[in-house]
């Protein structure tokens, strides 16, 4: 894929991605914008599944930079929900139960959190398992124990709200 068809294509999702990684604009601007220069730079080179590489590029770019940080915390800052479309109470209750399952995901492996986190943003199984460099048959059975466990992290911390 040329450079510019996948810098339209891709820059608002690996934008997103990235944020929930930083919790950080200006960082996430960095990322992605050094990910879609390694790409330039590489487009060149058999690059065959490019999301999947500008994924992993923008991961790895951040473990290297954030590798003596808590990496863990940053979990805790994704972008909380939409409030305007909710009424209030349920905005609230909506903010205090993600809050409770981004405490749950710190609980898990890095792997396992960072498994989840690639899942919920519509990644395939085929580029996670080239992020996360696991073999592609691995994943799914990966992810349903990585989600067994958020369950019953949930489950033993907070069993009133998740039964």
């Amino acid at each position: 894929m040329d450079f510019g068809s996948a810098y339209n294509r891709y820059y608002k999702e690996l934008f997103i991605f990235a944020f929930q990684l930083t919790h950080c604009r200006h960082k996430s601007e960095d990322l992605v914008h050094e990910a879609f220069l390694k790409y330039h730079a590489y487009a060149d080179d058999v690059i065959t599944n490019s999301r999947a590489w500008l994924y992993k590029v923008i991961l790895n770019n951040y473990n290297s930079i954030h590798r003596d940080e808590k990496r863990r915390e940053e979990i805790l800052k994704q972008i909380q929900p939409d409030a305007v479309e909710e009424d209030i109470h349920h905005a609230l209750t909506r903010v205090e139960e993600e809050n409770i399952i981004k405490e749950a995901l710190l609980q898990l492996p890095e792997r396992d959190s960072k498994l989840i986190l690639l899942y919920r943003r519509g990644l395939s199984y085929s580029e996670i398992a080239e992020i996360l460099e696991i073999k592609k048959e691995s994943v799914g059975t990966t992810l349903a124990r990585a989600v067994e466990k958020l369950k019953n992290n949930l489950k033993r911390t907070h069993h009133e709200l998740f039964k």
